[in-house]
């Protein structure tokens, strides 16, 4: 590859080809093949072959765990590289880039385009092998031990950021060396009458103070950056001690795990395995475990037997990595730390959990679900949702876009038999839930994200009421709460006008059902 790339940088960038790039029409093709060639030897020479040198020897396997730790050598010793290798090579990406591509001939711009599309992903996945090499060593205890709170969100009770904030654990690290610690399950955390620590204003009028006064609220919050530090309090509160950040993961990005250690069986009995683990964990566990302290035992168990089959077993490193970048991609593993400069690190990943950002190329628009109910029903519930522009571009390149949500109850028929933990049955009123709502009858709270600078012009609701409640982060939040019995629908349409972007999309609440999201019909329903 050196030697095809340097041979296409000289011919591309001798005194004649250069004279002749300042003609009109035959220039800018020449100066596209230039500025790729100079850009693909560029990466190939400051990037690939000195990373290649420290690393290219490197057996995969040695980044899994073996006897429940890590060798963290190769990764400190291949900092300095790697931070370099990254920076080259988003130079070269963002050269690349620059190139206008409108007056290139096709044959030459398929070419120059894929060329800069895989510079670009060349470019980002050195710069997470950068982070990794200053993160991983770090958090593995390469200069002391740390504590991390590992969170496991509980998706069959939704809230924003998945589910409820339902297990935590201590996850203990030293030189490379992994070790579970003490476990609580969130009825162990006391409720409050106060916000365990003051809240932002901003959160308080979209929110109200509810993430700060339960435990399980706090993945209510749309962004993990402010709901991560009041789980790390709740759990100091507790007794637990400091902790140098949070963790997040939820059953589906455990079930990403275990196809990478393979089946795993309980003390109690049942084997968790990849395809089942999520049903298990989600539901099967409160039908035929109905006692709740029964039930945190039993997520303990799983707990322990993953972790344990993770750091002592035989992980496979592809398929570990591959679970873990699945997870991340999806939002279902994030990460906060309590050190300002390992944070700054995770800026722009998808493990920080933060809102979706807007940019030159892209609309994206937040709608995240909450569960009213108190009840473990989520999991029959299912998420639709949908934006597309509405009209032409108008003056200052804004336009309408129309959003549509759509909230599907599959509850079975059998909802009566169905335990009274998973109901959230009322003692006092048996025939509603905990949250006020009939038994089998889910009342969601639904917040539709704008993006920055987007203004909001209405909704409609096919049932419940739609309210603007404040803005987050810049951005205007619209709040639905609506009641689904089970086997309907109810939808919401959101205008609003934005800048205008090649791409509008939602960004939505990693469900159970995630991957199953329903891209619903959305023929730009405007309100009256």
């Amino acid at each position: 590859m050196a030697d095809n790339t340097e041979e296409a940088r000289l011919l591309t960038s001798d005194p004649v080809w250069r004279a002749f790039e300042i003609l009109p029409w035959v220039g800018p093709q020449l100066r596209a093949a230039s500025t790729l060639a100079l850009s693909l030897d560029d990466v190939v020479d400051d990037s690939v072959t000195p990373l290649l040198g420290q690393l290219g020897g490197l057996d995969p396997s040695s980044l899994a765990p073996s006897s429940g730790a890590i060798d963290l050598a190769p990764l400190v010793e291949a900092r300095d590289v790697s931070a370099q290798a990254a920076t080259r090579a988003r130079d070269a990406a963002d050269r690349a880039a620059a190139i206008d591509t409108a007056p290139l001939l096709g044959a030459l711009r398929g070419p120059v385009e894929q060329g800069v599309a895989q510079l670009d992903e060349l470019a980002g996945a050195l710069e997470a092998l950068r982070n990794a090499t200053v993160l991983v060593p770090a958090m593995l205890g390469a200069d002391g031990p740390r504590d991390y709170l590992l969170m496991f969100q509980n998706n069959a009770e939704w809230r924003s950021l998945g589910g409820i904030a339902g297990t935590f654990a201590v996850l203990h690290t030293d030189g490379g060396r992994i070790q579970l610690g003490a476990q609580a399950s969130s009825t162990a955390f006391e409720n409050r009458a106060e916000p365990i620590v003051p809240l932002d204003p901003e959160i308080l009028a979209v929110f109200g103070d509810h993430p700060g006064r339960w435990v399980q609220n706090t993945t209510e919050i749309a962004d993990f950056r402010a709901g991560a530090p009041l789980a790390a309090e709740f759990w100091k509160a507790a007794g637990g001690g400091d902790v140098d950040g949070v963790i997040s993961l939820d059953p589906v990005a455990l079930s990403y795990l275990l196809n990478a250690t393979g089946p795993v069986t309980l003390p109690s009995g049942p084997t968790l395995t990849a395809d089942n683990a999520v049903p298990m964990l989600l539901n099967d566990s409160y039908r035929t475990i109905t006692d709740p302290v029964a039930q945190d035992v039993f997520f303990s168990e799983a707990t322990v037997a993953i972790f344990d089959a993770l750091t002592n077993g035989s992980p496979d490193p592809g398929a570990l990595l591959q679970g873990l970048g699945r997870a991340g991609s999806e939002n279902r593993l994030l990460l906060w730390s309590a050190h300002e400069e390992e944070q700054a690190v995770l800026d722009g990943s998808t493990l920080q959990g933060t809102l979706p950002a807007s940019d030159a190329e892209s609309t994206p628009i937040g709608v995240y679900v909450n569960d009213s109910t108190g009840s473990k029903l989520s999991y029959y519930m299912s998420l639709g949702t949908t934006a597309q522009w509405c009209n032409a571009t108008q003056s200052g390149n804004t336009a309408t876009a129309s959003v549509r949500v759509e909230l599907q109850s599959g509850i079975p028929d059998e909802l009566a038999s169905l335990p009274d933990y998973m109901l959230a049955r009322d003692p006092q009123n048996p025939g509603q839930n905990v949250g006020g709502t009939p038994i089998g009858v889910q009342r969601t709270i639904t917040y539709v994200y704008l993006p920055e600078g987007a203004q909001y012009a209405g909704s409609q609701a096919s049932t419940g009421e739609a309210t603007f409640v404040g803005t987050h982060e810049g951005r205007q939040v619209i709040s639905w709460w609506s009641d689904t019995p089970p086997g309907s629908t109810a939808t919401l349409d959101v205008s609003l006008t934005a800048k205008r972007t090649a791409d509008i999309r939602t960004v939505t609440t990693p469900t159970y059902r995630y991957h199953e999201i329903a891209r619903v019909d959305n023929s730009c329903v405007l309100p009256q």
